[in-house]
Parts: structure tokens; C-alpha cells; sequence
């Protein structure tokens, strides 16, 4: 995974839940993908509650929004130079190999 990508399942998964989310590379129906942590709800009307969430976070005072939110994120975003030379190195090769391509495509015409 990208490491900003990695960075943000780190904090966003729970602890317990981040190797098996990474490495089974899975693809969950809407209650397993609740347990695991990757969506906070399940809804009938998923478009509706978002909007009603985006609406409450709209009514905050934007300037502290945004600084509290930069403040919450900071830490998971940026990438060393290190970090970046491995991604582009040995990362991205290694996704692109033809047996990972082969699998994605076969997982993803499953459904």
C-alpha cells in the first residue's frame, strides 16, 4: 500500500482489525466491513445520512474546522523522502507484477 494510504488504515481500522484488513485484501459485504471498522454505519438511505452528516460538519465554523481536522490528520499524511524513494522503488514494481493484476482482475469480475 501507499504509505499515506497505510498511515490512514493505521488510524482509521482498529488495531485488531489492521492485518487482517491489509493482507486479506478482501472485499466485505456492508456488516463485515462494519465490524472491521471501515464504514462507521450501515444505512437504507446511505445518501441521505451522509448528507445530514455533511450538513452538521458544514455548520462548524470552517476556519477551526479545518485547523482541528489538519491538527486531527497531520501525522498520517505526510511521507519522508524514504518513504517516497521505497514506494516508487519497490512498492509500486511489486503492485504492478502481472500475478497481482491477475488476481484483482479475477476478485474483481466475481461480482
Amino acid at each position: 500500500f501507499p504509505p499515506r494510504l497505510i498511515n490512514v488504515i493505521r488510524r482509521r481500522v482498529p488495531p485488531h482489525h489492521v492485518e487482517r484488513v491489509v493482507l486479506e485484501a478482501g472485499l466485505y459485504d456492508p456488516r463485515t466491513a462494519h465490524a472491521l471498522g471501515l464504514v462507521d454505519e450501515i444505512a437504507a438511505d446511505p445518501l441521505a445520512v451522509a448528507r445530514a452528516h455533511l450538513d452538521r460538519l458544514a455548520a462548524n465554523p470552517r476556519p477551526a474546522f479545518s485547523a482541528t481536522k489538519r491538527q486531527l490528520r497531520g501525522d498520517s499524511l505526510p511521507m519522508s523522502d524514504a518513504q517516497a524513494r521505497w514506494f516508487h522503488d519497490d512498492l509500486v514494481p511489486a503492485w504492478v507484477a502481472p500475478e497481482v493484476k491477475a488476481l484483482l482482475t479475477a476478485r474483481l469480475t466475481k461480482r
